[in-house]
């Protein structure tokens, strides 16, 4: 019998409920679970008005209800109900929250009772509802996985603010989906997080469950147990340990590094590590930092870095869950790697790093940067820092262990004497005879034996992982030491937003190698989601599921979220971003938005047509902080360990009285647990026995490493077209895309600058300290650049195709122009006139000669400078002060006349000072380009650019951009981002109206 409407409306109210409790909103987004434990069904039955005892029955009671239980086909009303839920927007309520509520429940009393099997889970599903066993799972087969696919996709729907999904199975098909909710408590999972760190696994790692099973094991069995009562409990049950492993790989996919179980507060639990950048621009160089996982970390505080000579410094939050110096160059890369790191913090106690002579990094595609490991993983991409006394042995070992093709350099710039950087390795084998390797040459010994992998090509923004840009997409890697051969298949799971059965596309076996390695970037992918499976025989032991998008798929909950972002010219300090909100004045979003705004006979003044000044380079500043380093005799310079070992008591028979003792090296502190068990010493030597015997996979066949043969001008392009489909946000997402070209803080602050002077990007800063602090995409508009019309803002490729068709149609043309520091530059020959009459897109802006009129509506820069925030000057041995004549900073002491400031030894803070500032004792803070140009103007009188009427360039010092809107008047003006000239930066094709105009706000 079909059921009634008050019969759905009960279940209704059951599943809102359910959904506010388990699904609330979340700020920053993590694995969420269908687990009723006893707190929470304490808050379900407040909201329900039933007592904490009778929620599970009412819950049951009223999904119950809507299944036919007489029925093999017993949810068609559910499905039903999912059918019109998918082909809506899908933002509402997920309408199945109280039906798989109830599967969750199953699961937990059968993991509970007799233990794992498909007849025990249905047996409990059907104390609960009602009907047979037989009838309830041939239903649950049949519906199980759209079921709980369609929870995951709800959960990606909505961008992660309801959390992250985790109703995944790769073992038991249908059953360990359920499972997967209801297995491990809250409280296991926080627990979980020490096991991440006793292995030191990277956060954000994606690990077969397999690999975590072995690991798991050796922690659990110690003695005491770290685990929780209830995490041995179902550790003992041998049919359980997949699923739990299944659970704590999800968990380590989303970990951000910091333990938050509650038994651990007053212990030390702190962790440090080296992270390393390698930027390309201005030059190639090579930089090494730590940062630390400590508690509370979004608590900036001040810590005693041990040294030399002791110093208290400050940390601030980096990351999610990661801190760092807030002058990040307090320490050099020799120091780091040669000596002793260790902070003394309030919290976390004594944390410590000891070096070593071999350093592997793996990447954090969060942060585009290099972390530490102490280990690697099979599969991983990673660089190594060694030592060159055993630069020889660790190359033996690569040629082992990782695909052809890595290399080594020794005179980046950066890289410490003694030391070479190797870079481009991916691991795919072991080595042939490991247990002989130095202990700083097993950290290249893999942790795992398998794996399948996503790597490389360009990630998204966004909450949700696995998202890459269609026209860079990942590397597929699949590696495996088991002797049996496995097969790995591409599926298309349909477009964007779009339900679709999956269709096998690929299909690569491994040939007996051990190991398949895919380009995806060859296959012509479109927009959508697709899945790779690893399979070995009929059982799949690892799944992926992936997207690629672009702007053409926008992200519409990013967009949802993104910033208005409009400056008020009422307001001077929104030339350079920073105005109020409501700043009243001509509006700017991309371009001047009101007609009739600006004055074009204002006054004009042209620069000096040649340079005036003579560049020099800017001094550097020296570090100053040194660390102890360890004794010439110590395992750091040895390689051997001196291990301090526990005393075993035995009993009168001879026997050990305790299952284990531990050794401490009494160098570096690492330490290594020995059993005193002669049975498990030689169940250990069996197996590692064994594993010897495993065949290994030839490294020598595999294709050589794929290097990225994409020109930076193409990351910019793909980059722009990454903003495009996140359309704004926190100014965190912006700089997330640009750390993927290059992670340096330079580059980052020149890639905001070049796109938000072409109207790409419109920014808004801080008026407190001018710091950015969101972004977002500017409407699609075409401005006059004089020659052509030039597109800027929102284009996505599909609008541009539309543009292309129009334009041809009326004998036009829409031609791309690559730009050496910029994006691809759109053009097209018809005038904005013609434009008007046959375009057809909505909403396109055509304002004409945008930068004349900008330039007509800016103020004058001391305009800008007197509403410049200001602090006390304050005392400052360390500073810069910038020289004009020479273009560069020099060392001063104090900050005792007028002019621009630099303060800081690494973590700059940009200060400018006029003679009111000096007679009140303030400082105005500002960013590099404007106290550049306002001080040249104050202490020179004359603006710093050179102008040639003849070619139409302007140009300035590098790193001496114009600052704010006054850079976009002149970029707009011909549409092209500034490019870098021998030693200069030359804004092109600029008229002489605008260069006349904005030379005369500058010195004025």
């Amino acid at each position: 019998m079909k059921p009634d409407d008050d019969v759905w409306r009960e279940h209704d109210r059951w599943n809102a409920i359910l959904a506010e409790v388990l699904f609330p909103p979340q700020e920053t987004p993590a694995p969420v679970y269908i687990d009723l434990e006893p707190e929470t069904l304490t808050v379900i039955g407040e909201r329900a008005g039933v007592t904490e005892d009778a929620v599970v029955d009412a819950l049951a009671r009223a999904v119950a209800s809507t299944v036919d239980l007489e029925s093999a086909n017993g949810f068609r009303e559910h499905r039903a109900r999912l059918s019109d839920w998918r082909t809506g927007t899908r933002e509402g309520t997920y309408p199945l929250i109280a039906l798989l509520a109830v599967f969750s429940l199953a699961a937990e009393r059968m993991a509970s009772g007799d233990g794992m099997s498909a007849s025990n889970y249905y047996g409990r599903l059907s104390e609960l509802l009602g009907g047979t066993t037989e009838k309830l799972g041939h239903a649950y087969r049949r519906d199980a996985e759209p079921f709980w696919g369609g929870l995951n996709l709800w959960l990606t729907t909505v961008g992660g603010e309801r959390g992250l999904p985790t109703a995944y199975s790769v073992g038991l098909r249908y059953v360990g989906l359920a499972v997967s909710q209801a297995l491990v408590r809250e409280a296991d999972r926080r627990r979980l997080e020490r096991f991440f760190a006793h292995f030191d696994l990277s956060p954000r790692s994606d690990l077969p469950p397999s690999e975590l099973v072995p690991l798991l094991g050796s922690w659990i069995d110690q003695t005491p147990s770290p685990a929780s009562q209830h995490l041995v409990k179902l550790w003992r049950k041998e049919s359980l340990q997949d699923r739990v492993a299944e659970v704590a790989a999800t968990l380590l996919s989303e970990w951000n590094g910091v333990e938050d179980s509650d038994d651990t507060i007053g212990e030390n639990r702190g962790r440090a590590q080296l992270t390393l950048s390698l930027k390309s621009f201005p030059r190639r160089s090579l930089r090494v930092v730590p940062q630390f996982f400590l508690p509370e970390p979004t608590l900036v505080r001040e810590v005693v870095l041990r040294g030399e000579q002791d110093e208290r410094v400050r940390l601030e939050a980096r990351s999610l869950g990661v801190m760092g110096f807030a002058e990040p160059g307090l320490v050099d890369a020799e120091s780091l790697l040669e000596g002793v790191l260790t902070i003394e913090d309030e919290l976390a106690g004594t944390v410590t790093r000891y070096p070593r002579g071999l350093v592997v990094f793996k990447r954090d595609d969060l942060t585009a940067s290099w972390v530490e490991v102490k280990q690697v993983l099979m599969g991983d991409d990673v660089i190594v820092l060694v030592a060159d006394r055993i630069k020889e042995e660790a190359s033996a070992v690569l040629n082992e262990v990782a695909r052809p093709g890595w290399t080594e350099e020794g005179s980046l710039d950066g890289v410490p004497e003694g030391w070479t950087l190797v870079r481009d390795i991916e691991v795919f084998s072991r080595p042939l005879k490991e247990e002989n390797l130095k202990t700083d040459l097993r950290a290249l010994i893999p942790l795992t034996s398998s794996q399948l992998k996503l790597a490389g090509g360009f990630s998204l923004p966004g909450h949700l992982r696995n998202r890459w840009h269609v026209m860079s997409p990942p590397e597929l890697r699949a590696v495996t030491d088991s002797d049996e051969p496995f097969t790995v298949k591409l599926f298309d799971l349909g477009p964007v937003g779009e339900a679709a059965e999956p269709q096998e596309l690929e299909e690569w076996p491994d040939d007996g190698t051990g190991s398949v390695v895919q380009a995806l970037d060859g296959l012509d992918l479109e927009d959508g989601e697709y899945a790779v499976e690893l399979s070995i025989g009929e059982v799949i032991r690892s799944r992926k599921v992936f997207s690629l998008r672009s702007s053409d798929t926008p992200d519409e909950i990013l967009w949802s979220r993104a910033p208005s972002i409009a400056h008020g010219l009422g307001d001077a300090l929104s030339a350079v971003g920073a105005g109020p909100e409501d700043a009243a004045g001509p509006l700017v979003q991309g371009v001047l938005l009101e007609e009739g705004a600006t004055n074009p006979g204002l006054e004009s003044t042209l620069p000096d047509s040649r340079p005036w000044w003579r560049a020099a380079t800017d001094q550097e500043r020296t570090r100053s902080i040194r660390l102890a380093r360890p004794d010439l005799e110590s395992c750091f310079y040895t390689g051997s360990h001196h291990f301090d070992v526990e005393y075993v008591p035995v009993d009168r028979q001879g026997r050990p009285l305790a299952p284990s003792s531990m050794g401490t090296c009494r160098d570096c502190n690492l330490q290594k647990r020995y059993s005193s068990s002669f049975w498990r010493n030689k169940k250990k030597h069996e197996r590692n026995r064994a594993r010897a015997e495993v065949p290994r996979v030839d490294v020598a066949v595999l294709p050589s490493v794929l290097h990225d043969d994409l020109t930076v001008d193409d990351h910019w392009d793909i980059a722009l077209d990454a903003l495009r489909y996140a359309g704004g946000g926190p100014i965190s997402t912006l700089e997330r895309i640009a750390r993927q070209i290059d992670p340096s803080r330079v580059f980052i602050t020149e890639f905001i600058s070049t796109l938000e002077a072409l109207g790409h990007i419109e920014i808004r800063r801080s008026p407190e300290t001018l710091a950015p602090e969101g972004w977002e995409v500017c409407p699609t508009t075409i401005v006059d650049a004089g020659g052509q019309r030039v597109l800027t803002g929102y284009w996505s490729h599909e609008l541009i195709a539309g543009l292309e068709g129009a334009a041809e149609e009326h004998g036009h043309r829409v031609d791309p122009v690559p730009m050496e520091s910029g994006p691809t530059l759109w053009g097209t020959s018809a005038g904005s006139a013609e434009l008007l009459e046959w375009l057809d897109i909505g909403e396109v802006i055509l304002p004409g000669r945008a930068g004349l009129a900008l330039a007509g509506a800016l103020p004058r820069l001391s305009e800008v400078v007197a509403r410049l925030p200001r602090r006390r000057a304050g005392a400052h041995a360390e500073a810069q002060w910038f020289d004009p004549t020479r273009a560069s900073w020099v060392d001063v002491v104090g900050m005792e006349g007028p002019g621009a400031y630099r303060v800081g030894r690494y973590s700059t803070t940009y200060y400018l000072r006029t003679e009111a500032d000096l007679a009140d004792d303030t400082a105005a803070l500002g960013d590099v380009y404007l106290v550049k140009h306002a001080a040249t103007a104050m202490t020179v009188g004359r603006t710093l650019s050179a102008y040639s009427p003849q070619s139409r360039d302007l140009a300035v010092p590098l790193g001496a951009n114009l600052p704010g809107l006054y850079q976009r008047a002149v970029v707009l003006d011909s549409g092209r981002a500034p490019q870098k000239r021998r030693g200069y930066l030359v804004y092109g094709d600029v008229s002489p109206e605008v260069v006349g105009r904005i030379t005369y706000l500058l010195t004025n």
